[in-house]
């Protein structure tokens, strides 16, 4: 009977024992879960706020550009965008006072490294002069693939600044001649009238003029049959 007694007590501790560390082992595990959980709630909270800086309105450096406020990331009172703010439009611009606001169409829209001192009128103004004289030169019947001389006009407002764009077309290969006011050159060169080459032709010209206080008047060329 004793030994029958010793046995189940042993045989209980040992339950107890077994159950015990079952329990530990269960709670280790509910301890990882949470912990997975929690570090998983962290992460996607991480994402989000990644993904509302990047929608912010301002630049790479939001200190220098208009002062983003880091809860909103958007522009905070009395903002005032750069010039090289790249909204393409007002209503892309986040700042609170849109009066306040310096994002306008124009500005974005002349951000063109290639021909900074073009504005959007600029480049607007030589498109129509464009299709105004080769839609003449095609009423008239012009082959536009037969090479031809082109001549641009260019004007300025003193002869320092007309000699250094002189200099610097001719270096590029262009034929410079007087124009018939004063300080005003005809800039020539022979080639057919191809769009895409002619418009860098004439953004380059204008470009250059507006960078030495000059003006872009515009460009003819004879009917080619």
């Amino acid at each position: 009977m004793k030994k029958a007694l010793t046995t189940i007590a042993i045989l209980g501790g040992i339950a107890a024992a077994v159950a015990y560390k079952l329990k530990k082992d269960e709670e280790k595990k509910i301890m990882k879960l949470e912990q997975e959980l929690l570090d998983e709630e962290n992460s996607t909270e991480n994402h989000e706020a990644e993904a509302d800086q990047e929608a912010c309105c301002c630049e790479a450096e939001p200190e220098a550009a208009c002062s983003c406020a880091e809860e909103s990331c958007g522009c905070e009172e009395g903002c005032t965008c750069e010039e090289g703010c790249a909204c393409e439009d007002e209503a892309a611009c986040s700042c609170g006072d849109e009066e306040a606001c310096a994002c306008e169409t124009e500005k974005c829209e002349a951000a063109d490294p290639q021909y900074p001192y073009l504005s959007a009128d600029d480049k607007k103004r030589i498109d129509e002069i464009n299709q105004e004289v080769i839609a003449n030169l095609e009423e008239n019947g012009d082959v536009h693939e037969n090479e031809r001389p082109v001549q641009h006009t260019v004007a300025f407002t003193n002869l320092d600044d007309l000699e250094n764009y002189k200099t610097a077309v001719i270096n590029k290969g262009f034929v410079v001649t007087k124009g018939e006011e004063a300080l005003e050159l005809y800039v020539l060169h022979i080639a057919p009238i191809d769009r895409i080459q002619l418009i860098q032709n004439i953004y380059y010209l204008a470009n250059l003029a507006l960078e030495m206080h000059g003006v872009y008047k515009g460009w003819k060329s004879r009917v080619s049959y």
